[in-house]
């Protein structure tokens, strides 16, 4: 399985020996570094296994590193470009820069220096990955509130009887709305301009009342969510200390408990084996928190998993944290998107938020984002933290790189001083 923490490097070099050094020097620092002989082999390498910086020549065979370049800069974020170089003439290092590349590097290679100005090209990636999802996180929700808007010029200009089933699909499964309050309070209104009075009763239409009922039970699971939310922001609820290893086993209980749920979509759950360590590691948490937080994910990753696929569950302790990550195989959803989409990392934990249309009613939680608010309103509660990316898996070499969705969480790992002086305080 592929490490998000890694840092990836991919080397770009014609000459095997200083570009099979420097691959182990930035190995031996703690890098994911490869190796490609020139700029074909390296495009095959990126385009199989993406990384964040590419170090590369400009003179070589097959494919030079200006066609290189101009390929790599193709990407939705492009990865941080150096090219190393053994001219110092100004000219041409400006003519370098103007190809989108990030720096240069003079041979023969100063290791220190390379190793400063790569640490910073990953700190320049992560900003720029970070802007770009912000501006798309911009257009997504621009784009969502002019659907709502067209959406309701729509109820105002039509008669119920002329809408059809398709106007009430559309409610049920708007893209931003959702099945809850926002569909709801739009149902009512149409209920109150179209009910007919008859003696001391109004008619209503059959198909809108249907709707109306459907959304009535979408929001009272919202409106108990939210009290779950209200009392976790609020500091209501106790904490324990808990060993991992009683974490680990309720993870065991919640998949035999879900069995049922399983079923519907023919999934099975792999959990990682237990580990004796487990025993004298704790994290501070709620129990029945954490297990609402288990549920979530599990179900989340249920829904969005094809029929009879595997969803792996992988508990570990790593540095001061006890991780634990849901990774699931994903289709297509009904926009064509596959896993998620630049721009919606965030957007998934958003408390109305969808990514698709309803999923599957017989799922015991809501098919919104308010679940996963919840989620992530839980663990940073904890000093904890919740992420949801795309992730590609090697494990399998004749079916080769697969796109996964991994859901993490982290708890800090803490001491009994730790717990003790928090008491204390």
């Amino acid at each position: 399985m592929e490490d998000l923490a890694k840092k990836r490097i991919l080397i770009v070099e014609d000459e095997i020996i200083p570009g099979m050094r420097l691959k182990e020097f930035l190995a031996s620092e703690g890098f994911s570094a490869d190796f490609a002989h020139n700029g074909k082999e390296a495009v095959e390498k990126f385009n199989a296994k993406p990384a964040q910086v590419v170090i590369t020549d400009i003179a070589m065979p097959v494919m030079d590193g200006n066609e290189l370049i101009g390929h790599l800069n193709t990407f939705e974020i492009p990865p941080v470009i150096f090219v190393t170089t053994g001219q110092k003439d100004p000219e041409l290092i400006i003519d370098i820069m103007k190809k989108g590349v990030y720096d240069y590097i003079l041979k023969p290679i100063d290791m220190n220096e390379l190793l400063m100005k790569v640490t910073r090209a990953f700190e320049a990636y992560d900003l720029k990955r970070i802007f770009e999802i912000t501006q798309r996180e911009k257009v997504i929700r621009l784009e969502n509130a002019l659907e709502w808007y067209r959406f309701e010029e729509k109820l105002k200009s039509r008669d119920i009887k002329s809408m059809g089933v398709n106007i009430f699909e559309s409610l049920l499964t708007s893209f931003n709305q959702g099945r809850g309050f926002g569909s709801l309070v739009s149902l009512m209104s149409v209920m109150k301009s179209t009910a007919v009075k008859e003696g001391n009763l109004y008619k209503i239409d059959d198909e809108l009342f249907k709707a109306i009922m459907d959304n009535l039970t979408s929001a009272e699971k919202a409106l108990q969510t939210f009290g779950d939310m209200a009392s976790i922001v609020t500091g209501e609820h106790d904490s324990e200390k808990i060993s991992l290893s009683f974490l680990y086993d309720q993870i065991c209980n919640i998949i035999k408990e879900i069995d049922h749920v399983l079923t519907l979509k023919k999934h099975r759950i792999l959990l990682s084996d237990k580990k004796n360590i487990f025993d004298n590691l704790y994290v501070e948490i709620n129990t029945g928190y954490f297990n609402k937080v288990i549920e979530e994910i599990l179900f989340n990753s249920m829904k969005f998993s094809p029929a009879r696929s595997e969803i792996m569950v992988l508990f570990r302790k790593q540095g001061d944290v006890c991780i634990i990550s849901v990774i699931n195989d994903v289709t297509a959803n009904d926009k064509g998107h596959v896993g998620i989409p630049l721009g919606y990392e965030n957007l998934v934990f958003e408390p109305f938020f969808r990514l698709t249309k309803t999923v599957n009613d017989r799922y015991e939680t809501l098919d919104y984002g308010l679940g996963l608010t919840l989620a992530q309103k839980i663990i940073t509660s904890y000093n904890g933290s919740i992420a949801i990316n795309n992730i590609t898996d090697y494990s399998d070499i004749k079916s080769g790189a697969k796109l996964k969705v991994e859901c993490s969480i982290s708890l800090p790992v803490i001491n009994d001083n730790v717990i003790n002086s928090r008491n204390n305080g």
